[in-house]
Formats: structure tokens, C-alpha cells, sequence
């Protein structure tokens, strides 16, 4: 956490309304060449020699099971909102074994990545490094840059020669986010964020009765 001292420059999370269009562009694709590099940094064995963890499992985390949970059994929220995510735990459930694995920072929000002069200075904070599933690098950039993570995606797999699932990233961003979805509800419900993810499965899901269905539970 020192290095908010030492290293010169703002948090992504501060910087990015400032930043133009095109330094926008260019951010995010240096955070897609930074993920495509870090991931073979290290070797599973020199991984295993420094004694971090190695994580091969292709299912949800453990914490987020039981958000999920959670958010199920809330009788705050509505029905609706309850369908639609038992729904997008079925497609996760389908897709969940379309899985990379590699050298994961783990923890690569915009509050731990710093931007100086409209570029990429570092990214910070590798407490949480492990051997892991490369998705779960990219669902706070789904999350938080709804209409740039998608550069930060096609620049990780030109440079890794690696295809996502959208489907499963979409998925498994959704499932993340539901313990946000229910602490915010009662503040503002989340509407634009649920709609937001209606668009997305809209595009990456490749099943339209699907989507469909989504509108029609939300009435939208």
C-alpha cells in the first residue's frame, strides 16, 4: 500500500474522467498486453516454489456461493431479480468449464492501478497473486468499464493467442457482482446495472430465448 507514496500518479479510479477518448483506448490496451504477459511470468513450478497457491478449479469461489445465496433468500428483493440470476447460474453452470489457467494478479481493480501522464505507471498490490483461471482477471473491468473492457479482452488474447468465452465472462461477472447488487438495492435498486447485463447477455449469449427471457422477467 506504500506505493500510493512512492509511485507517481493517480488511481485508475480517479484518473479515468479525466483521460481522453483515445488515452482511454490506449489505457486499456496496455492493461490487456500487461494481463497477456504477467500470466507467463512465471513458471507452475516456479509458482509452486515460492509457495503460492495454485488454484485449478473452473467453478465459482466459495464466497461468492454464498452471495448468491444470500441474495436468494433476501425477501427484500424482488422475484424478478431472484429469476435472473438463477438463470445466469444455469448458463454459468453450462459454460463454467471453458477455462484458462496462468499466473494471475488476482486483484486488478481500478483502485490498484495507477495512471500517470494518460499512461499505465503500474499496477499494484500482488497479495492475492496465484496459479488461477484467467476469467477471473477480467470481470471488475466488465463490471466497472462496461463499454471499454472489451478492448482490454481483444488485446489479451491478440498478444496471449488465447480466446475467452464471453459467455462465461459475462456469467461469472454477474454472479460476482450479486452481493453488490443486493447491498446497493435499497439505495438506488441497480436497474442500470441489471439492464446493462440484459445487453450483454443479449450480444455474447448464444441462445436469444434466452435473453429474451431475461427482458421479459424484467419487464423491460
Amino acid at each position: 500500500m506504500y506505493c500510493y507514496e512512492y509511485v507517481e500518479g493517480k488511481m485508475m479510479i480517479n484518473a479515468w474522467k479525466d483521460l481522453s477518448e483515445q488515452e482511454r483506448i490506449s489505457l486499456c490496451e496496455e492493461l490487456g498486453k500487461f494481463h497477456a504477459e504477467f500470466e507467463n511470468a512465471l513458471s507452475k513450478e516456479e509458482i509452486q516454489a515460492l509457495g503460492l497457491e495454485i488454484d485449478t478449479s473452473t467453478d465459482l469461489h466459495k464466497q461468492t456461493k454464498e452471495e448468491i445465496e444470500i441474495f436468494l433468500n433476501d425477501t427484500q428483493i424482488p422475484e424478478k431479480y431472484k429469476i435472473i440470476i438463477k438463470q445466469v447460474c444455469g448458463v454459468f453452470e453450462k459454460n463454467k468449464t471453458e477455462a484458462s489457467f496462468g499466473l494471475c494478479h488476482n486483484d486488478s481493480h481500478h483502485e490498484n492501478i495507477i495512471i500517470h501522464k494518460g499512461k499505465l505507471a503500474c499496477v499494484i498490490d500482488f497479495g492475492d497473486t496465484e496459479y488461477g483461471n484467467i476469467y477471473n482477471e477480467f470481470t471488475r473491468y466488465v463490471q466497472d468499464y462496461p463499454n471499454y473492457f472489451e478492448i482490454i479482452v481483444e488485446t489479451y488474447e491478440k498478444l496471449s493467442n488465447k480466446k475467452l468465452s464471453r459467455t462465461r465472462l459475462i456469467t461469472q461477472t454477474v454472479l460476482n457482482a450479486v452481493d453488490d447488487i443486493r447491498s446497493d438495492y435499497d439505495k438506488d435498486g441497480r436497474e442500470e446495472i441489471i439492464k446493462q447485463y440484459i445487453h450483454w447477455f443479449a450480444k455474447f449469449t448464444p441462445n436469444p430465448p434466452f435473453a429474451h427471457q431475461l427482458k421479459k422477467n424484467l419487464v423491460l
